[in-house]
């Protein structure tokens, strides 16, 4: 079995391991602002722990989302008929489960905390948030990235001072508003099966054009954010030049969608356009997160 076919089972594909590993990296990242030594059994638990949380999130994201997968996502393991709903949802809550009893047992209680607020939020914006109160939502979905940063120093608690609490500060803020730019971005993709499934986004209430440009906002003011750790002598030269990279990506991503909203409007051409917008959005966040990578070790 090669890489590319096992990449299609359809659990692997439920889990979004692209996603799934980035978050480990974020975990990782965390863990280096305590200044030690990551190769240590604690860390290595709470990659594990974040992995099954995050997965397990995306697992039961899917198992809710059936409609609106259905008209948005058609090559997704459920619409597809590859796996029944109540395994996805067994899946789902199995690996949460398994994050959540892992961390009891093998993280301070400070870091169990951070798991089981996560693990709770992820469940809670898939059954309640997402259909009912989508703004907040958002928030949640973006915290839940974010917090990731946290959640990896969490394991070497005893490990603190001011610098640790400075870089781990503007990490989160600068990851919490570039998240938003990316769920309102998300919200563009998704109106039209998130409409027929009443789902009330930011798209479908404000509009594509509105959504655009919230977007945008919250993207501008990641960008305002991003040079404060190198300013403040958090981070060195290497994290400065990597952050305009991604800054001048991620402007450029929103203004080229605003623009396609003025060209053709809404309509099938535009949610691909979304789509595909979003995917690049992905990448410049990964490259975010390289950036806070190198700024801790050059």
């Amino acid at each position: 079995m090669n890489i590319r076919s096992l990449l299609e089972n359809p659990y692997l594909k439920l889990m979004r391991l692209p996603n799934s590993f980035a978050t480990v990296f974020a975990v990782i990242v965390g863990a280096l602002v305590a200044g030690v030594n990551i190769f240590v059994l604690p860390v290595f638990f709470v990659c594990i722990i974040a992995f099954l949380i995050v997965a397990g999130g995306f697992v039961i994201n899917d198992y809710y989302d059936i409609k609106i997968d259905i008209a948005n996502k058609r090559d997704r393991p459920i619409p597809l008929g590859q796996i029944q709903p109540d395994t996805v949802k067994t899946f789902g809550y199995s690996l949460l489960t398994a994050g959540i009893l892992l961390a009891i047992f093998t993280l301070p209680p400070f870091a169990v905390l951070v798991a089981g607020t996560s693990a709770f939020l992820l469940d809670l914006y898939s059954r309640v948030l997402k259909p009912k109160y989508t703004l907040i939502g958002n928030f949640v979905t973006s915290y839940s990235t974010a917090i990731t940063y946290v959640f990896g120093w969490s394991c070497l608690l005893s490990v603190i001072s001011e610098k640790i609490v400075l870089t781990l500060f503007w990490m989160f803020v600068i990851s919490l508003s570039a998240c938003l730019g990316r769920e309102f971005i998300k919200s563009i993709q998704d109106k039209k099966g998130d409409s027929k499934s009443g789902v009330n986004n930011i798209a479908v209430r404000y509009g594509v054009r509105n959504a655009a440009i919230l977007a945008t906002v919250t993207v501008l003011i990641a960008t305002i954010f991003s040079p404060m750790p190198y300013i403040l002598g958090l981070f060195g030269l290497s994290y400065l030049i990597l952050i305009i990279v991604v800054d001048v990506s991620t402007l450029l991503l929103c203004i080229l969608l605003i623009r396609k909203i003025r060209e053709v409007g809404e309509g099938e051409i535009l949610y691909d356009y979304a789509r595909r917008i979003k995917k690049r959005f992905l990448v410049t966040m990964a490259l975010g997160i390289f950036a806070f990578f190198m700024g801790m070790i050059v």
